[in-house]
């Protein structure tokens, strides 16, 4: 939060045994703040609790800062059991007691949101909850996805599928905001171009620095992997062999009613583990060029300690701490320009099962001193999480 507390949101659970009434699944909606306090040397840390959220459970679904609002969202995710046994006849019932579990039914995703309005002070804020934030079909159900900020203020919905281990959804969804007043209202919808792999558990998507969106990973099970009669000889005292790819069998795929295909029959187009990247481009990247500014350079305003500028594959990028000033040259400024103009920092994040940690967005104050630009980094009181100058 900005006033460096921390909110758990506790959404999530897991299953200690499978069984097919999930009476083993750990189900919560408590939520807790987190008070540290500034004693590096030997801090203390508090718990208090927070408000309930309005869902007991959301396995696999996704958080994120919205960066219209002073909102924290919860989408999607499942309110069952991601590995609930289920027995041949899938209209049995737990109270039919079969004979035995036979195969994996997987976890149905849901369509909904959470959001969280904290409040300025105190332990408080509110909970509220659209069930069918995603829309009111079956197919809208999302789980194991992602929601990267973009620059726009925009959302992105990626990645995921209607159930844990299979049903791959490939379009991403696009949310943007609608404002009145200055105050935002919703978002608005838009589905977007589908990519062509299926993107399940142990997916990726990050915000690259160019404005792409990376994609990569996705596993329906684990890949065949061949054992290797030379390891010993690959390995040395002072690092880990590397991996022996031609050992790894990608061409393996679900198919049937395996021990891990839950259910699904015929599916022959998930790999069981997915080596395939993709590169998505937002709309915003497509902007008629003399709507957009080019940037010529960016220059400190001040002296650095630091390298702020490298070439790295061609394309010259910029560090830059927070406290400093740097002036920042544009060619090809648009006339007339019908939005208001804005400037933003976007802190990459590091990924990991559908949770973008430390994706932070920053609105920036600049000076336009008509084709340069001028603005000054957030500190780390003015905005948490930015890393520090020194």
């Amino acid at each position: 939060m900005p006033d460096g507390r921390i909110y758990l949101t506790r959404e999530g659970d897991w299953v200690s045994l499978r069984t097919c009434d999930t009476i083993y699944m750990r189900k919560t909606n408590k939520t807790y703040w987190v008070n540290i306090d500034d004693n590096r040397q030997n801090p203390s840390i508090a718990f208090l609790p927070g408000p309930d959220r309005p869902e007991e459970i959301s396995s696999y679904g996704t958080t994120f800062r919205d960066p219209n609002t002073a909102a924290i969202r919860l989408l999607g995710g499942q309110p069952t059991s991601p590995g609930t046994y289920m027995p041949m006849n899938e209209l049995a019932t737990c109270d039919a007691k079969p004979q035995g579990p036979t195969h994996f039914a997987g976890g149905l995703g849901s369509r909904k949101l959470e959001t969280f309005i904290p409040s300025p002070t105190g332990q408080g804020g509110s909970w509220t909850l659209d069930p069918n934030f995603l829309g009111n079909q079956m197919q809208d159900n999302r789980t194991m996805h992602y929601t990267i900020i973009l620059p726009t203020r925009q959302i992105l919905i990626i990645n995921g599928g209607n159930y844990d281990f299979y049903g791959p959804i490939l379009y991403p969804v696009l949310l943007t905001p609608v404002f009145s007043n200055g105050s935002l209202t919703g978002y608005q919808q838009r589905r977007m171009s589908e990519g062509v792999e299926p993107r399940l558990y142990h997916n990726n998507a990050v915000l690259l620095p160019d404005g792409r969106v990376w994609v990569s990973g996705g596993n329906s099970t684990r890949a065949t992997v061949h054992l290797a009669s030379d390891l010993d000889a690959r390995r040395t005292s002072s690092s880990q062999p590397l991996p022996d790819l031609s050992l790894v069998d990608l061409d393996m795929y679900f198919f049937r009613d395996g021990p891990m295909a839950k259910g699904e029959k015929g599916m022959l187009t998930t790999p069981t583990e997915d080596w395939v990247a993709e590169i998505y481009s937002p709309p915003y990247l497509f902007i008629d060029g003399k709507k957009r500014a080019k940037i010529l350079g960016l220059q400190p305003t001040g002296n650095l300690n630091y390298e702020y500028q490298k070439e790295i594959a061609g394309k010259t990028y910029y560090l830059i701490h927070s406290g400093d000033s740097f002036n920042v040259r544009l060619a090809d400024l648009p006339d007339n320009c019908s939005t208001t103009p804005a400037l933003v920092l976007i802190k990459l994040p590091s990924a990991t099962h559908g949770w973008q940690n430390g994706e932070q967005f920053f609105n920036l104050q600049f000076q336009d001193g008509g084709g340069t630009i001028r603005f000054t980094a957030p500190t780390v009181r003015d905005a948490i999480c930015l890393p520090p100058s020194t």
